[in-house]
């Protein structure tokens, strides 16, 4: 029998379905014969009983399928046990109560659409953009142009939620058809032409928008034909007030994507509702498993696919692209030009660096990345870049490189339409950006080189093609060097020049002082698969403890120790000291004889090669006392206070990050030791959570 909670609620939904079967088993003579009305129906008293006795055939027919499925469930087989029928029925309720509901927000919806679309229409009858845009008409206000750029983003917001509403009344489609089919089933229905419920199936005649009738069909085809013209329309008219070409360009192109993505979200809702359904259903038992165990935060050792397309490095590379700003505050400060950083010339520094570095370098980055995912994924030098568990998923490899070309295309984007373009500056974004490949082309073939050299064991072109490869893999800073100089304004060749050489090896400097800690997490014969380099900087760190008899281990610090003056790492630092000294030098226009440069180059060479060689805390010392020198140097030169501590440390910071590094091991690097980072970040809050 039914419970009072399963009757009452499919006496609400049911009972108009319930008494169709009753008059139609009443006609067919199943059954008892349906009372017929006699005269004193018409009276008072009959009008009164009427109710009543609808009300008791109603109870029938419920007490009737209550017996049939009763019956049915005795009759099945005990080891498959049937959910019970008043659960299935209470569901059922509830769910219908959800898509009444969706159903009225989609009536809020529309109202709102109209009211947006009367408010933008007067918006763009009664403003212009641009100075002296309403001299012809008094009447008309100036506004910003981006105001015409962002305003038809809100029709394209109403049009995402209404996508958002409609996937979820698919889904609930799909999971009502399937009570209905398990009611059926409970009921004995399931071989019945017309089995009730069957509202979920019978109102996708009109409803389903790919499997309705003809002329639903069309109607659906109009409401979404209409959506996408009054959106376009409004969208061509915000463009059409733009003054400038560009940046009616830059509106057109953002809008329009952002406008693809809920109508390819609401395609694949109409084409594909089915494969929506089925994924929902596959994802199910993990989503209920992590309820039961009270949703537990993922502790997984790999990134996400969406946060690894979003940002594919994002630790030490980022430091790397701090470069451009620190090179542009510092040619500022040097040269005493802070009156000169204009609202015009910061933000065209700021977009510039957001489409040269997480638009541009981003992209090459992750192309890099998908392309040596395996090496990366392999157990030994296993890096936090690509997700390892979907390296051999085609369509996590296919959104890699779509979104490669997503990028690109929003730099092209950028430097065609927001960013300045006279005096040809436009060519100069270009060729930066074009750069960022072409100094990766001597990378990846140097490296490639070594790693033939390594399956080859030839020893000679290994170290040969490692010396180039330390070479040129410093390029990319002394490429952000250049661009923050040329952002600042700078016009003379020297600071380039020596900018682009000292940046680039103080980048060799930090990637070897990187590579030669990396060396250590894994044996020399795992070094030779992919990482051949490594090889042979770990060489180096074999040599130098050879005499101290200590163990090479990732969290040894083998860089504490003295070391070689010819080691890559020693005597890149004192090249990189100096070559910065002469680019500070001619920041602050200090122009000395042959014979002075000499001997403060030669003063500088002595001093940074102690530093160097010495253990680490001897390389503090020197560092030191090579930043008072230079301070010293350029205070007796004329140059004012803040200058000099500026140049200063500029030339000193090669030295400064060599002595860092030689106090680390590589567990101490920035995201080196995963599995420690809970216990860590635990240790931290329960310090600060500490009652005092």
């Amino acid at each position: 029998m039914l419970s009072s909670s399963g009757t009452g609620h499919a006496a609400d939904h049911d009972l108009p379905q319930l008494r169709g079967l009753h008059s139609f088993e009443n006609r067919e003579g199943v059954g008892h014969p349906a009372p017929q009305a006699s005269s004193s129906s018409q009276s008072g008293k009959g009008w009164a009983t009427r109710p009543v006795a609808y009300l008791t055939q109603d109870v029938c027919v419920l007490v009737y399928w209550g017996a049939m499925a009763q019956s049915t469930l005795h009759d099945r087989d005990k080891s498959h046990p049937a959910p019970a029928l008043d659960l299935l029925l209470h569901e059922m309720s509830e769910s219908r109560d959800d898509e009444r509901y969706m159903g009225a927000q989609f009536g809020v919806l529309i109202t709102v659409a109209l009211a947006l679309i009367t408010t933008l229409a007067a918006l763009f009858y009664n403003t212009c953009a641009g100075e002296g845009c309403n001299k012809v008409d008094q009447r008309l206000w100036v506004i910003p142009s981006w105001i015409y750029i962002v305003s038809p983003m809100l029709l394209t917001l109403l049009v995402s939620y209404a996508v958002i509403l409609s996937t979820q009344m698919t889904l609930r489609s799909y999971y009502l058809r399937n009570l209905e089919r398990k009611i059926h089933l409970l009921t004995g229905q399931s071989g019945a032409s017309y089995p009730l419920p069957s509202w979920s199936h019978l109102h996708l005649e009109v409803a389903g928008q790919g499997r309705a009738g003809l002329v639903s069909r069309l109607n659906w085809y109009l409401v979404h034909g209409l959506m996408a013209v009054l959106s376009l329309a409004c969208l061509c008219i915000a463009i059409m007030k733009i003054p400038s070409t560009r940046l009616r360009i830059f509106g057109l192109a953002v809008n329009l994507a952002l406008f693809s993505i809920p109508a390819l979200a609401a395609f694949v809702n109409v084409a594909g509702g089915a494969r929506i359904w089925k994924y929902a259903r596959h994802n199910l038992p993990q989503r209920l498993e992590r309820t039961d165990n009270d949703f537990p935060k993922a502790m997984t050792k790999e990134r996400s696919l969406a946060s690894f397309l979003l940002l594919p490095r994002y630790r030490e590379e980022l430091l790397k692209a701090l470069f451009i700003p620190i090179t542009f505050f510092v040619v500022l400060l040097a040269t005493g030009s802070t009156r000169a950083l204009t609202r015009e010339v910061l933000w065209h520094m700021i977009i510039y660096f957001v489409v040269f570095e997480l638009f541009g370098y981003q992209a090459r980055y992750l192309f890099n990345d998908v392309k040596d995912r395996h090496v990366d994924c392999s157990t030994a030098l296993q890096k936090r870049r690509f997700p390892c568990s979907l390296k051999d998923e085609p369509s996590a490899v296919v959104a890699a490189y779509t979104v490669v070309g997503l990028r690109l295309s929003l730099v092209l984007l950028f430097i065609g339409c927001i960013l300045p373009y006279n005096h040809l500056a436009w060519l100069w974004h270009f060729a930066f950006v074009v750069a960022i490949f072409v100094i990766a082309v001597p990378y990846e073939m140097a490296r490639q080189l070594c790693n033939q050299a390594a399956l080859s064991h030839d020893e000679r072109k290994l170290r040969l093609w490692t010396v180039l490869l330390v070479g040129v893999v410093g390029f990319g800073y002394g490429l952000r060097t250049v661009v923050g100089l040329w952002l600042s304004g700078r016009a003379s060749v020297s600071p380039f020049v020596w900018g682009f050489v000292g940046a680039s090896l103080f980048g060799s400097t930090f990637v070897v002082l990187t590579w030669g800690l990396e060396s250590t997490r894994a044996a020399a014969d795992q070094l030779s698969i992919g990482k051949a380099h490594l090889g042979v900087l770990r060489g180096f760190l074999e040599r130098a403890h050879r005499r101290s008899g200590a163990s090479i281990s990732s969290s040894a610090k083998v860089l504490a120790e003295r070391q070689h003056l010819f080691a890559p790492w020693s005597f890149l630092s004192i090249a990189a000291t100096l070559t910065l000294l002469l680019f500070s030098m001619s920041l602050v226009r200090i122009h000395l004889e042959s014979r002075s440069l000499i001997w403060i180059g030669l003063a500088v060479v002595l001093l940074s090669g102690l530093a160097v060689v010495m253990r680490v805390s001897g390389c503090v010392v020197y560092t030191a006392a090579i930043f008072l020198i230079i301070f010293i140097f350029l205070m007796r030169h004329s140059v004012l206070l803040l200058p000099s501590i500026v140049a200063a440390a500029v030339a000193a910071l090669p030295l400064i990050t060599t002595c860092i590094f030689r106090g680390l091991c590589f567990d101490d690097l920035l995201g080196a030791s995963l599995h420690q980072s809970p216990a860590r970040s635990r240790s931290v809050y329960e310090w600060l959570s500490k009652a005092r």
